[in-house]
């Protein structure tokens, strides 16, 4: 969350314009969600219009968590997705979304049937769902609902498809459900698709008082069927719109704008932060080496990366540094083990953040469910889920009966990763500490799928992903494997430096860019996106690691070629 208190003045330009069609162009840190909620608190508050007649969208549960605690009304915005799924509902329209494992299982079968790679078919079954050009074979995607079909099943982007065209041929409906609707504001409009756009042009009906706000450059979702062109389209549409730029950045500090606005010059960014900034390149030998350099790095400003350590040792150092001030980003969840290992294997705290996250894993819903039926035995679980409940006793410590059922889940599981085990591990120590262990586990559930698996509150470092970055802040961040072929991909597009700029700006004061030199026996070469950081006080390490770490290389090179000898 930016540090805003008070309107600039181009939020109270924006204020004073009320009605008709309008596009604010946010770039990242300048207020987007302020700007938001300011909005709706003017025509609630000073215009006196029930908020039953404001219609909010977003897209992720966190963001729309944010808006309405801004706001004080629990129960204001939605996702695209519950919007639909509350339309669909008021007409007794009944479905069952499949679960996420069964779908990837379906679209594993395909991809093997058609001789093709996973992520080929699946994104392109949500892109051509999405209404995003996009070539696949129609048999693949008349497999694909042949199946869902059968089951039973719908998926996910189902849900915009079934309420797009139950608003088009039915105008009763239409009326009926969106009529009370006078102001329609959509945030993050550049992650919106096709499908979702044509929605929001049929929820806008005869109202043209929508708001639309977010920033092209922040459009990283084209697999799912985003495109940062959807501004020009809205133009298009609508084109008496009026257009607002918001520039003015809270959060970053003045070395990281300038290096924003070098991947973009365009923007134009102004900062009105002057402080502490550290932003360097550092040159690393390998995977090891990078988790290392990361954590003596957290070790010199907290004073130790396990929680005894640190408190013992903070008197030493700056007493306002916590754990959750550090973020380490990746392009992809393999790039993260080694750091996942070190931290674990050091007792330091840590979450890792977004679809990697223990709690979208089917293991720990199926935790999830048998405890809540053991809670609750009106709660209905399968015939399975039932004999697996056998294997807790909620008279006994959360980590006597927890880790046997995981281990019986995994033995049946073709995903059977240690990390899963380390993940919930650490969960399993902290439950341990209430009296009630059980129910406050539902409870954190239920919050964290709220909260995309985000615990904003809990002081611990943080693991994510490039695109799971999005929307989020952090004091320092680590950016791992800096190197082509990952940042930017191997096939480099206009969404990779996007990309790459959602991820940079996370940053507030501290920014490491780390380029390992070797990647599973590879030579691995420094992003050519470097040539952003020519700027002065950008720092370039030489990792010390390095040295000491190829020497063990050499050695156990050497062993194994004198055991060849025998």
């Amino acid at each position: 969350m930016t540090d805003q208190i008070l309107p600039n003045k181009k939020q109270l330009e924006i204020l004073k314009h009320i009605y008709g069609p309008q596009i604010i162009i946010a770039g990242p840190g300048t207020g987007k969600t302020a700007t938001l909620i300011l909005k709706i608190n003017k025509l609630v508050n000073e215009l006196k219009i029930p908020h039953q007649n404001i219609l909010a969208l977003t897209f992720t549960n966190k963001a729309v968590n944010e808006i309405n605690q801004r706001l004080g009304l629990p129960d204001f915005g939605y996702t695209f997705h519950s919007f639909c799924s509350y339309i669909l509902k008021t007409k007794n329209i009944s479905y069952k979304i499949i679960p996420d494992h069964q779908r990837k299982k379906i679209i594993n079968v395909i991809s093997s049937q058609f001789g093709l790679r996973f992520q080929e078919v699946e994104v392109g079954i949500s892109r051509y769902k999405n209404l995003a050009d996009y070539k696949i074979d129609k048999k693949i995607i008349l497999e694909y609902e042949k199946i869902l079909q059968k089951e039973g099943f719908w998926d996910f982007d189902d849900l915009l498809i079934k309420t797009y065209f139950l608003l088009k041929n039915d105008d009763a409906v239409r009326l009926q459900k969106l009529k009370k609707y006078k102001f329609i504001f959509i945030d993050e409009f550049q992650d919106t698709s096709k499908i979702q756009y044509e929605l929001i042009k049929l929820f806008v009906g005869g109202s043209r008082n929508i708001c639309v706000i977010g920033d092209p450059n922040q459009s990283i979702y084209s697999f799912r069927g985003a495109d940062s062109a959807i501004f020009d389209q809205f133009k298009n549409d609508f084109p008496v719109c009026k257009i607002f730029y918001l520039n003015e950045n809270y959060r970053n500090n003045s070395k990281i704008i300038e290096i924003i606005n070098q991947i973009f010059p365009k923007q134009s960014i102004t900062g009105i932060k002057n402080d502490f900034y550290d932003v360097a390149l550092v040159n690393t030998l390998n995977q090891n080496t990078q988790a290392q350099w990361i954590i003596d790095f957290i070790n010199s400003k907290i004073g130790g990366v396990n929680l005894q350590n640190a408190s013992s040792t903070s008197e030493k150092l700056d007493n306002n540094i916590r754990f959750s001030d550090f973020a380490v980003i990746y392009r992809n969840h393999e790039h993260a083990v080694t750091v996942k290992k070190k931290l674990f294997n050091l007792g330091a705290p840590y979450q890792v953040i977004g679809e990697d996250s223990l709690f979208f894993r089917e293991e720990t819903k199926i935790i999830y469910k048998i405890i809540k039926y053991l809670l609750d035995n009106n709660y209905e679980i399968t015939t399975d889920e039932i004999n697996l409940s056998k294997q807790i006793n909620l008279d006994k410590k959360f980590s006597e009966t927890i880790p046997s059922l995981i281990n019986l889940l995994l033995s049946n599981s073709k995903n059977k990763d240690e990390e899963y085990l380390v993940d919930f591990g650490l969960l399993i120590n902290e439950f341990d500490h209430y009296e009630n262990s059980y129910q406050k586990f539902i409870e954190y559930y239920d919050f964290m799928l709220a909260n995309d698996s985000y615990d904003e509150k809990s002081d611990k470092i943080n693991l994510l992903t490039m695109h799971s970055a999005k929307g989020l802040e952090f004091n320092y961040v680590f950016l791992c494997f800096f190197n082509n072929g990952f940042i930017p991909s191997k096939f480099e597009t206009d969404e990779d430096k996007r990309l790459f700029y959602v991820s940079v700006s996370r940053a507030k004061k501290g920014l490491f860019l780390i380029s390992p030199k070797t990647y599973k026996k590879r030579d691995l070469y420094a992003s050519n996106y470097k040539q952003f950081f020519n700027l002065p006080d950008v720092r370039y390490i030489e990792d010390e690691n390095m040295a000491r770490e190829q020497k063990r290389i050499n050695k156990q090179k050497l062993k194994k070629s004198q055991i060849k000898l025998f």
